[in-house]
């Protein structure tokens, strides 16, 4: 059953377009391995509407999530080496705001977004359509923790930020504000 992961993919794509597509091909492998549950893959995914698709343009905590994951991946390789420090982040960042059963099943969803190469433009837009602007702008935060994660912001890891927040429809002042705080060379502005 190795074709698992990538009908769940395709169908994932097909159904919740970038977003989607990372989730359906976590899944698939989920089930080609017999990792985990039908019950337990179901609760990042949440409630869906007729044909499959997420009710309603607002976001729910498993899409806030996976889209946490995929961005969080993207970062990471986005200076082509991926730290402990930066998994220990994420990690610690899961377990806070989700709890250890959420955080393991995270974790699991990053390592395969971590091998995989990810649609960031097309990830960024289906977040900045359905995700609420206050949302993002804590999604822009997390992420600029992550670069910081191993005690030095590489300007590659900026870059790619400063890309994903143009996308993601977050101002360049609101963006600026953002990053000030993760510049080492700068005071602490608090």
């Amino acid at each position: 059953m190795g074709y698992a992961k990538w009908i769940g993919g395709a169908v994932g794509w097909a159904l919740g377009g970038p977003i989607g597509g990372v989730m359906g091909y976590w899944l698939g492998k989920m089930f080609s391995d017999d990792s985990l549950s039908m019950e337990s893959a179901g609760t990042l995914g949440g409630p869906k509407g007729r044909g499959g698709r997420n009710q309603g343009r607002s976001t729910r905590a498993g899409d806030f999530a996976l889209s946490m994951v995929v961005l969080s991946a993207a970062v990471m390789q986005a200076d082509e080496r991926v730290l402990k420090s930066e998994l220990d982040y994420v990690k610690q960042f899961f377990r806070t705001n989700f709890g250890q059963a959420q955080a393991e099943q995270l974790t699991l969803a990053l390592r395969e977004a971590l091998k995989n190469p990810v649609d960031v433009r097309g990830v960024c837009m289906q977040i900045r359509a359905n995700m609420p602007h206050a949302k993002r702008l804590l999604l822009l935060q997390y992420l600029y923790g992550i670069a910081q994660a191993d005690g030095n912001v590489d300007p590659r890891e900026v870059d790619l930020i400063r890309r994903m927040a143009a996308v993601l429809g977050i101002s360049d002042k609101d963006r600026a504000s953002i990053e000030a705080p993760f510049h080492s060379d700068k005071p602490d502005p608090y």
